[in-house]
């Protein structure tokens, strides 16, 4: 196990941090500095072996408890919130370092993460957890993609969550006109930020369909791209999508959806 606070011994050496199991094994001293010196190469630490943790960087301090776990040749390895700790510039190179090393070694990696990001970076399959239940289970894409419930597609990924009534095979949110038949009365939709595409002019392509005229609400910047907040007009109802160009507050726009990425939900 590698814990989320790393939980390194600080009167040891990195050498003797991740030798700790080994010599709880009885190993001898040439086989424990053998396997340490082994698992300490794939992981790339091999120069700070004499370090101290306190004179490690974050990067390095995970590294070490990576390897703490990996050096008992583990059948299954479980990462408690293991990037967490990691500022963002960090976490990508952690990431990758954590999947190359899994696909090395071929151990069964068990992750437990908050961040969708982590999932997305690594997994094979992810199982959700709502209030102690496992509610799904499939491929990251699959889970994203065809959510269960509107909790679970906020808690893989960035969603809109907007609550329309459900008239003449469409769901109608004030202007907004989702060409979608579902059985019930009121409805939660739900749609990705990058299944939304706001125009000033009529955007011609097949697989973007106009629901409705909307309102610029808010805008912010982020990453390098604008995120626009747009409500339907005569409703409070609101959705985002991001911009590589900036709106004004205000500005009526078009308001496409990919048909395909529409996502709807019982209401209860």
């Amino acid at each position: 196990m590698v814990f989320q606070t790393w939980a390194l011994y600080p009167n040891l050496t990195a050498f003797e941090n991740i030798a700790f199991p080994l010599t709880n094994m009885k190993m001898s001293k040439e086989e424990i500095r053998k396997r340490v010196e082994e698992v300490a190469k794939i992981l790339d630490i091999h120069h700070v072996l004499n370090h101290f943790p306190r004179e490690l960087s974050g990067g390095q301090q995970q590294r070490v408890a990576l390897a703490r776990a990996l050096v008992k040749d583990p059948s299954l390895l479980l990462l408690d919130e293991p990037f967490s700790n990691l500022d963002a510039r960090m976490r990508d190179s952690a990431r990758a370092l954590v999947k190359e090393v899994q696909s090395r070694l071929g151990v069964t990696l068990l992750v437990v993460s908050h961040d969708p990001a982590d999932i997305f970076a690594i997994a094979d399959r992810v199982g959700v957890l709502v209030k102690g239940k496992l509610v799904q289970v499939g491929k990251p894409e699959d889970v994203y993609d065809n959510p269960v419930s509107i909790q679970v597609a906020s808690l893989i990924g960035e969603i809109n969550e907007l609550e329309g009534k459900v008239t003449n095979e469409r769901i109608v949110i004030g202007s907004f006109r989702f060409p979608v038949s579902v059985p019930g009365d009121r409805v939660i939709i739900g749609i990705r930020p990058e299944d939304v595409k706001i125009s000033k002019d009529v955007i011609r392509d097949d697989s973007w369909i106009l629901v409705g005229k909307g309102r610029v609400k808010v805008i912010g910047y982020q990453g390098g791209l604008f995120r626009i907040t747009i409500t339907p007009l005569d409703s409070e109802e609101e959705m985002f999508t991001y911009s590589d160009h900036p709106m004004h507050s205000g500005e009526e726009v078009l308001v496409y959806v990919k048909k395909d990425k529409i996502k709807v939900f019982e209401k209860n």
